[in-house]
């Protein structure tokens, strides 16, 4: 387990109506298939309160250079200029 941050560098929505959140992989960062991600949102996060934690699955293979995410979407992802560092433990 350890606490890394990355920086979300690209953001759409998938035809399914989900949207894909691409991180930067960090140093040293490893995980097994099927493993799952909290997620600490910033706290100027829009639409967040409190519980700025979010639980979900990595979509992507344990080799790729990049982390993504994908989670259920009502509308489009934020705009690219409003990319969110978040920082991630497993």
């Amino acid at each position: 387990m350890g606490k890394y941050a990355a920086s979300c560098w690209a953001a759409r929505r998938s035809p399914a109506s989900l949207a894909l959140f691409h991180f930067e992989k960090p140093d040293g960062f490893s995980f097994t298939p099927g493993e799952s991600i909290n997620l600490l949102l910033p706290e100027d996060f829009p639409g967040v309160g409190d519980d700025r934690q979010r639980a979900l699955s990595l979509v992507i293979a344990p080799h790729e250079d990049r982390l993504t995410i994908a989670t259920a979407c009502a509308r489009a992802p934020t705009s690219s200029r409003s990319r969110p560092v978040i920082a991630t433990s497993l």
